[in-house]
């Protein structure tokens, strides 16, 4: 879920096989407590949800 193109692809043949997609949950983040204090949790939390908040 962090590279472009795979996220491109998995709606691709979403579309393809469902005919579109309609509603899109964005779930997508790091497992454990909310209690993030090393920079690269955060580092590893920003490109996933930025990749699937992005709507088009």
């Amino acid at each position: 879920i962090r590279d472009p193109e795979q996220v491109n692809n998995v709606a691709q043949r979403a579309a393809d096989e469902f005919g579109g997609i309609d509603i899109l949950i964005n779930n997508a983040g790091l497992y454990g407590g909310l209690g993030y204090k090393r920079w690269d949790n955060w580092s590893s939390a920003i490109p996933t949800a930025g990749l699937l908040t992005r709507a088009r």
